[in-house]
């Protein structure tokens, strides 16, 4: 069966799951659904927002369990966007009404679609994180496309929970030798001088510390030594629990290396070097990690990136790196991006930077938009890393095309 919603006024059609089912948790950690056997169960993750993931696949046939698939009338529906990044439909979802649409209209529009407000947004005029007091999944959906309709609204969208994959950084420090990206003498097998010609650019410029680059991740590890330096972090953002405090998971280390990739400190006889040495860093998490059949996953929601995309505006981010991406288009995410786009750098706009993705296929949304930088991988020999070539790394490959 499919789903459709609107997004940018495109109609965006996703597929419900046939690996996942998600509930809500009973309070326990545990997912409402009950095996009639008790010592067969599916495979299930806890996401740490209320909803526990169950693995469907995994089910014995022969066990008997009150639904052994997502059915529409569930709280919660796992759908599937076409590059298999599993998309959770809540009950919440995002409106922007127009600008001479008042408060009490909304109220009112509000209170007869069973709504209610959660949280303004702040950064956009006239939108609003609302949910469905019916708590059906379908339900906000549909409900959604209702006001998509409505001739008092710019966009209506589900708040989706996404299921993402973190997408993978000439000095004295300890490793810079290892850094083959900096500068290939051949050290890893590969083919001399394919590389950035970082020793060419640091004649140039290493930076500047008044230029913050953004790590908008799994969070940024403020006490690792090769950060926290003298003129190096600024204050960071938390969007997964709205604090000052990016510090991630102990287990959460992706933000750090890209944090570390961009601009370590370099000349201190430890770590790495960054490509911009001289930098600031402002650790932004939207997401936290768990691991779901052996694979780490991220855990966040429209609402919670396109935040923290904003919030690194605010605070001043000059350059916002993304070393994200998947699922279909957002509204609300697009939406934060030309943003920053329009209002970074005292109107200039930021440098927007993201992945090409890791699934040797298409380029990710939101690296697909026509207003962003978007990063490609190749390795040691000069090739488009892909599953087949040299380097020997045959379980990714960077995605590519326009």
């Amino acid at each position: 069966m499919e789903f459709n919603y609107w997004s940018n006024g495109k109609k965006i059609t996703l597929k419900k799951s046939e690996t996942y089912r998600a509930s809500k948790e009973n309070g326990y950690g545990e997912s409402k659904y009950k095996s009639f056997t008790s010592n067969l169960k599916p495979k299930t993750t806890d996401l740490k927002n209320g909803i526990i993931l169950e693995t469907i696949s995994q089910v014995s046939k022969t066990t008997s369990f009150s639904r052994k698939t997502q059915r529409e009338d569930d709280d919660l529906l796992v759908l599937e966007a076409e590059d298999k990044t599993p998309m959770i439909l809540t009950n919440q979802f995002i409106i922007q009404f127009k600008p001479d649409v008042t408060r009490e209209e909304i109220n009112n529009i509000n209170e007869s679609n069973n709504v209610k407000i959660i949280e303004n947004i702040n950064w956009e005029e006239n939108s609003y994180l609302v949910e469905t007091t019916e708590g059906k999944a379908v339900s906000a959906l549909e409900i959604a496309n209702t006001y998509h309709e409505n001739d008092k609204v710019i966009y209506a969208q589900p708040n989706f929970v996404r299921l993402l994959k973190p997408m993978a950084a000439i000095s004295n420090d300890t490793y810079v030798n290892k850094q083959w990206a900096l500068n290939n003498t051949g050290q890893t097998g590969g083919i001399p001088g394919e590389d950035i010609h970082i020793s060419e650019a640091w004649k140039i410029t290493k930076g500047n510390k008044d230029i913050i680059i953004a790590i908008i991740d799994e969070g940024v590890d403020y006490k690792h030594e090769d950060l926290n330096v003298s003129d190096k972090l600024v204050t960071g953002y938390d969007a997964c629990y709205k604090r000052n405090d990016p510090t991630p998971k102990s287990a959460d280390a992706h933000g750090t290396a890209c944090a570390g990739i961009a601009a370590a400190k370099s000349n201190n006889n430890k770590g790495i070097a960054g490509v911009a040495p001289e930098c600031k860093i402002m650790g932004v998490r939207i997401a936290y990690g768990v691991i779901e059949g052996g694979e780490r996953l991220w855990v966040t929601d429209d609402a919670k990136i396109a935040d923290g995309i904003v919030k690194s505006v605010d605070r001043g981010a000059d350059v916002l790196s993304n070393s994200w991406g998947g699922g279909e288009d957002s509204q609300t995410i697009t939406n934060a991006i030309n943003y920053a786009k329009r209002n970074g750098r005292n109107g200039k706009g930021c440098v927007v930077c993201f992945a090409a993705g890791n699934d040797d296929g298409s380029v990710s949304y939101p690296g697909r938009l026509d207003n962003v930088i978007t990063v490609a991988a190749c390795n040691e020999y000069g090739e488009r890393k892909s599953k087949t070539s040299r380097d020997g790394e045959y379980f990714w490959g960077s995605n590519y095309g326009p």
